[in-house]
């Protein structure tokens, strides 16, 4: 499937510079071959740039007509997936309004956030029936900005915005501090290293960061900008993490899925498959036992089902065929069970893959 990214075209016009000092640097064969294609005449060059912008939209065009004539939400071109994931339980939480994360060492336990009926920011643990257990009245509940440890130790952020706790049997001690122009927005602990990885969004730049800190809450790593110096993030809100170390984001301000490798280095980015209908705002992001990712678009309702390269797959669940009603958060349990957190406190749980 085609990728319209104009970071790679933009290279192409590069690479094309028609100046003699250009081509004495090329090889011979790429001295003719340029030779014998592009005139460097001002005419030529705008039917060219004309070319390549009908060269854009036909291209565009061949991918919406391609993803219509797939069977969008049909999963029997993905056959480790059930055709229908099947609903298996609904979980109903008292006094939420929007479910916005959730997350779990194992799904009789489960930590989700959100707002309240009073619209205020909640983080409550919960079990399978929907009863409280505990409730963290200090926490900042925006959106992925919660995480759960190896050991099962809960972090989260403190109202203000710059300091992360990790609540354990002992007690709560926060274990890393920002400065105040940095905005954390997003907590993740790896399952796989143990580091927590932090979405960070910059009042004076505008910018934002992932910061990877090590299980005492000592910095290893800022991840910003891509191979061309790019700034990669704005203002993160989820973050996920594949099997293979790779990192996904969603960044709400662009609204993009990024991604990068486990050394942060950048891979791609996904905006969605409907650009002229509605746009694309993803929320809450999972990653699965293939190695797939799974992203929720608010705007549709719908979750998406990439390849680990976040290449398209189909549309694993849509509002009009489930009922998902401002669906935000996503979360999948250890017996691979997938739970989408919406309005009025529901959490409801599917069964999406076949057995193993």
């Amino acid at each position: 499937m085609f990728t319209f990214i104009p970071e790679r075209v933009d290279k192409l016009e590069e690479t094309a510079d028609c100046s003699p000092s250009k081509r004495k640097k090329t090889s011979k064969e790429r001295v003719d071959k340029l030779e014998e294609t592009a005139d460097c005449s001002p005419s030529k060059r705008k039917k060219t740039s004309k070319d390549m912008q009908h060269i854009q939209t036909r291209q565009n065009a061949n991918q919406i007509i391609a993803l219509q004539r797939r069977n969008i939400g049909d999963l029997s071109s993905v056959p480790l997936y059930l055709k229908s994931p099947a609903l298996e339980l609904s979980i109903d939480v008292p006094d939420m309004l929007l479910i916005h994360h959730i997350t779990s060492i194992k799904s009789d336990r489960l930590w989700l956030g959100g707002i309240s009926y009073k619209k205020e920011d909640i983080l409550k643990q919960v079990d399978s029936s929907g009863n409280v257990i505990e409730t963290i009245n200090d926490a900042d509940i925006s959106l992925g900005n919660f995480a759960m440890t190896q050991k099962g130790e809960l972090l989260y952020l403190e109202k203000g915005c710059n300091k992360v706790q990790k609540k354990t049997p002992k007690g709560t001690t926060t274990i890393i501090t920002t400065s105040k122009d940095e905005n954390i927005r997003a907590l993740f602990s790896s399952q796989i290293t143990g580091d927590l990885l932090v979405g960070v969004h910059k009042f004076q730049t505008k910018a934002g960061k992932l910061t990877r800190y090590d299980k005492t809450g000592a910095k290893i790593q800022d991840i910003e900008v891509d191979n061309h110096g790019k700034t990669l993030y704005s203002y993160p809100v989820y973050i996920a993490e594949n099997r293979n170390g790779d990192i996904v984001t969603v960044d709400s301000t662009t609204n993009k899925v990024v991604l990068v490798d486990k050394l942060g280095g950048y891979r791609d980015y996904y905006k969605g498959q409907s650009p002229k209908k509605r746009e694309f705002n993803p929320h809450g992001v999972c990653t699965d036992v293939h190695g797939h990712i799974m992203v929720v678009d608010y705007s549709s309702g719908s979750i998406h089902l990439l390849d680990q390269d976040l290449h398209f797959l189909t549309l694993l669940m849509t509002k009009e065929q489930h009922n998902l009603k401002s669906a935000s958060a996503l979360f999948v349990d250890e017996k691979h069970h997938l739970y989408v957190g919406s309005e009025n406190g529901r959490i409801n749980v599917y069964k999406y893959l076949k057995d193993m």
